[in-house]
């Protein structure tokens, strides 16, 4: 008998459910032989030791080989979907310029007659974007705002432009050709602003605080 087990033993090295096989078979072989009282007390107490930490271990094993919950990837996978869920969506992709007062045709007053606002104010084209919508541009949040601070990445579509049509928006940013270099320094692709609509404006685009004597 043990014979037979090395040479199954030697050929189950490279399979270990073989090896285990053998290992429970000759348990209960000696299992059967402490029934039958043909070994002392003390080897079938050896025996039974033997075969329950056996049972223990392939129990163990087999826990580890399944596949368990992945508990850091499910947490990961559910924060970065609620992140997703909390940004706004894109409505449109733009191709932006800047106005400033001082261009020809440009004045004081918007389209809704309100005074235009230095990054605030933008001038769209109402059939795709409508007016008194509150758009947010992303990748305008940081920029130097006039006073001081920098930018919530929130515009105000409230004016118009006869050269304006279709996925195109202008950036209104102040007086003279100047109030255009911070944006320029920024390097600000305006080739293409990804634009949401996060709401509607009653009244007037809201100054900058500086800018409203607070």
């Amino acid at each position: 008998m043990i014979g037979v087990y090395l040479d199954s033993a030697q050929n189950a090295k490279a399979n270990p459910e073989m090896h285990l096989t053998l290992l429970k078979f000759l348990r209960a072989a000696a299992l059967s032989v402490c029934v039958f009282g043909t070994v002392p007390a003390l080897a079938c107490a050896q025996a039974l030791t033997q075969d329950s930490q056996t049972q223990a271990s392939q129990s163990m094993a087999d826990s580890m080989a399944k596949p368990g919950p992945d508990l850091i990837g499910d947490l990961i996978s559910t924060s970065l979907s609620e992140v997703k869920a909390s940004l706004p969506s894109v409505d449109w992709t733009l191709v932006a310029r800047m106005y400033h007062i001082g261009n020809r045709g440009v004045g004081a007053r918007d389209s809704l007659g309100c005074k235009v606002v230095p990054l605030r104010t933008v001038a769209i084209d109402p059939s795709l974007v409508p007016k008194r919508t509150i758009l947010f541009i992303p990748q305008t949040v940081g920029l130097p705002v006039p006073g001081g601070g920098t930018h919530d990445g929130y515009w105000y579509a409230s004016d118009t432009g006869g050269g304006i049509k279709g996925a195109m928006i202008d950036l209104f940013t102040g007086h003279g050709a100047r109030s255009m270099a911070p944006l320029m320094k920024q390097g600000l692709n305006l080739a293409k602003l990804t634009t949401s609509k996060v709401g509607e404006f009653t009244g007037c685009p809201p100054p900058w605080p500086q800018q409203d004597g607070r």
